[in-house]
């Protein structure tokens, strides 16, 4: 008697399939329902008779063409997809996040040690409810199939009446359409599934293309140093305004923080294509030459120390990761970014060329465990948050984790610009900025990569920073207060402004994207 009641229990698939489909309908669309119920056009019947109706269609249809090919292809397919909805669920309740193809290339882009930071009690209870629970009730059923001709009649069956579902539910696409973005990206599990393929399709590149040569260039020596940051906002850098103490560092030292200036994407692989592009076709189109293989290939000797990842694919003199830096640190403390500025002042020395550029990529602020990303000694600003499920911290608990970390970098910046001031004969630069910002619970949203249309600012205001020395501002004719004046900024100005610091003309350069070109009489 027990064996049978543990045994599977077969069940036509014209039942099975219909079972996942209502599962899937209403256990995991949640946030889809309260961000209906949650706009002040309260939508109508049509809208509700729509979208069931297309929800269950979907799900109907898709099951049902895997099922034509095989069963067991239909049935793990739904397993995979239940174990999808409750992930995806987790990260839309807890974090706020918009599933569409640039967050799903934050997903893929995620390294095995960056996705321990979200493990978490409450992702063990989601996984139990959402995908181990619903998982083995569907097991329990063995799902009988037809003869495929059979199939394929229930395929048409099922289009017919999702059709008139939707078509009786016509008075609500307007409210739909004014609404798709955010209700596309709430419809589990075809939000992450369509948005992975959108991703992996945008990711096929063809050969990078090389870029225009360098005409002339000068024979003058420059040191730079580009700092690539991460998750720093503007808003929370004491050099914009905030009434916080983030930089005491950067201040002391005479940096100047460039106003107006905004990340062209809220995720890092494409805000790392605009800073080191020529033009903003390098995040929408074919993949060119990014700064660092360019000035590698007109003589400049190009060193690539990073802490992080996602950057295009670049060719340059040394590639260095921090695991591999740390080696140098054997008197100092080099846990997390400072590993970058191991043993920098021997790397200038044994370089080369006269024309030098290190790029340094920081793990900076990347959440959710900010407080991991500083030393002990640079907890300031007390209590911390040490959760990963942010909404349940307090939130000026959270602000103080996220502020530690900016004072770390500060920290950082300062030590760096304190190395390059020794080479007072040659022109010196630092430029930092950061690859986007965060959200820190503001509108109800955590971490970063919202759609960059509805994404609020604090997601897209960075901070950018320069410090040169006095060599390179008489080199470059440079008027300090027309640089401070300026209120607009982009991350496209990296590659032209590095390419007037190195004393280079091209036919790609662009004198409207240069920090240091003197501004127009006209």
């Amino acid at each position: 008697m027990k064996k049978n009641l543990l045994a599977r229990r077969n069940l036509s698939v014209f039942y099975f399939l219909p079972l996942v489909s209502l599962l899937n309908l209403f256990l995991y669309h949640q946030p889809l329902w309260l961000y209906i119920t949650s706009q002040t056009s309260t939508p109508g019947l049509g809208t509700w008779t729509a979208l069931f109706s297309l929800l269950f269609m979907v799900n109907q249809l898709v099951l049902l063409s895997l099922s034509i090919v095989s069963i067991r292809l239909s049935q793990y397919f739904s397993y995979l997809t239940l174990l999808g909805n409750a992930l995806a669920l987790y990260f839309l309740e807890q974090f706020g996040v918009i599933l569409d193809s640039d967050m799903m290339g934050n997903i893929f882009n995620t390294r095995a040690i960056e996705a321990v930071d979200f493990l978490s009690f409450t992702l063990l209870v989601y996984l139990l409810i959402y995908a181990i629970i619903p998982i083995a009730l569907v097991s329990r059923f063995k799902p009988i199939a037809p003869r495929r001709f059979t199939l394929i009649l229930h395929f048409f069956m099922w289009l017919l009446l999702g059709l008139g579902g939707i078509y009786s539910g016509s008075s609500g696409w307007l409210w739909i359409d004014q609404h798709a973005k955010q209700l596309g990206a709430r419809l589990l599990p075809w939000s992450y599934v369509v948005n992975s393929a959108r991703h992996q399709l945008s990711q096929r590149h063809e050969q990078q293309q090389l870029l225009a040569d360098v005409t002339t260039q000068t024979s003058n020596n420059p040191l730079i140093v580009l700092v690539i940051g991460e998750t720093a906002r503007s808003a929370n850098f004491s050099l914009y305004g905030y009434q916080r103490n983030t930089n005491p560092a950067l201040s002391q030292r005479g940096a100047i923080a460039l106003k107006g200036a905004v990340a062209c994407t809220t995720y890092t692989t494409g805000s790392l294509k605009c800073i080191l592009g020529h033009s903003p076709d390098t995040l929408f189109s074919t993949l060119y030459e990014p700064l660092p293989s360019y000035l590698q290939r007109h003589g400049v000797e190009v060193i690539w120390r990073t802490n992080n990842w996602g950057e295009p694919p670049i060719k340059v003199k040394q590639y260095q990761q921090a695991s591999e830096l740390r080696k140098l640190c054997s008197t100092l403390n080099c846990d997390g970014d400072a590993a970058l500025l191991a043993g920098l002042n021997d790397r200038i020395n044994a370089a080369q060329q006269d024309k030098l550029l290190f790029v340094l990529h920081q793990k900076g602020s990347h959440g959710p465990r900010y407080y991991q990303r500083y030393p002990k000694s640079f907890e300031r600003f007390t209590p911390v948050c040490r959760s990963v499920e942010l909404s349940s911290c307090d939130p000026q608990s959270l602000l103080n984790a996220y502020d530690n970390s900016l004072l770390y970098t500060d920290y950082l910046l300062g030590n760096l610009i304190d190395q390059l001031r020794t080479y007072s004969e040659r022109p010196v630069l630092m430029m930092y900025l950061s690859d986007h910002g965060e959200s820190l619970g503001e509108y109800g949203l955590y971490l970063h990569g919202t759609p960059y249309t509805v994404a609020p600012s604090f997601q897209k205001k960075i901070p950018f920073v320069l410090w040169m020395n006095q060599k390179f501002i008489d080199d470059h004719q440079l008027d300090l207060n027309s640089l401070k004046e300026r209120t607009e900024h982009t991350q496209y100005q990296v590659f032209h402004s590095l390419l007037n610091a190195f004393g280079m003309e091209s036919e790609i350069y662009d004198s409207s994207l240069d920090i240091f070109a003197k501004p127009s009489k006209n």
